[in-house]
C-alpha cells in the first residue's frame, strides 16, 4: 500500500487514509510506512490510540504527524472531530463539534464524515468548513438505520450544517 500512496503523491494527488484498525500483527508498521505519503490521516480516535499505543488525543496527533502525515483528522463521535497539522514545529488543531441529533445507528458515520470532508476539500473549502461538512454528513447518517440511511444530497447536507444545533466541545 505504501507504493500506492507514494505513486499518488509523486503525481500531485491529495491522499487520504481512513483505516479500520482491527488489531493484527504488523498493523502499526504498515500504517507508519504509508504516512510520509498521506495528506490526511483519518482514523477514529480509538483507532489512533490503539495503533499508537497512546492514551491521549494530543499525544496521538503528535505521534502520527511526527511519522509523516501532513494532517491528522480524528473522528470522535459525540465529541466531534480534530483536524491537526504541524506549523513551524508546533501542532495546530481545529476542533469541530458534533451535531445534536438522535442516535439510531452509527454504522457508516465515520465513512460519511470522510466523504463530506473530502468533498468539501475537493470543492476548495478550508479545513474548518471541510470538518463541518464531514460532521454534518456523519450526523445525518447516524439518524437512520444502516450505513446509507441518512445520506442526502449536498444542498440538504449544507442546509443541515448551517442550521442544526451542535454539541459543546470537550477537552
Amino acid at each position: 500500500m505504501r507504493q500506492t500512496f507514494k505513486y499518488a503523491r509523486e503525481r500531485g494527488a491529495t491522499t487520504t487514509y481512513d483505516v479500520l484498525a482491527i488489531p493484527h500483527q504488523g498493523l502499526r508498521e504498515r500504517v507508519e510506512a504509508c504516512l510520509p505519503y498521506v495528506d490526511f490521516f483519518m482514523p477514529g480516535l480509538e483507532e489512533a490510540l490503539l495503533m499508537s499505543g497512546l492514551r491521549d488525543r494530543r499525544e496521538a496527533i503528535r505521534y502520527f504527524l511526527d511519522r509523516g502525515a501532513k494532517h491528522t483528522v480524528f473522528k470522535m463521535g459525540g465529541e466531534g472531530s480534530s483536524i491537526a497539522w504541524l506549523e513551524n514545529g508546533s501542532v495546530k488543531e481545529i476542533r469541530i463539534p458534533a451535531y445534536r441529533v438522535p442516535v439510531v445507528d452509527s454504522t457508516g458515520c465515520g465513512d460519511a464524515y470522510c466523504a463530506g470532508f473530502i468533498a468539501a476539500l475537493s470543492a476548495g473549502s478550508d479545513l474548518e468548513q471541510a470538518g463541518r461538512l464531514g460532521s454534518a454528513a456523519g450526523a445525518l447518517v447516524i439518524q437512520g438505520l444502516g450505513s446509507d440511511a441518512g445520506i442526502v444530497d449536498l444542498e440538504r447536507t449544507i442546509e443541515f450544517m448551517n442550521t442544526a444545533e451542535t454539541l459543546p466541545l470537550g477537552l
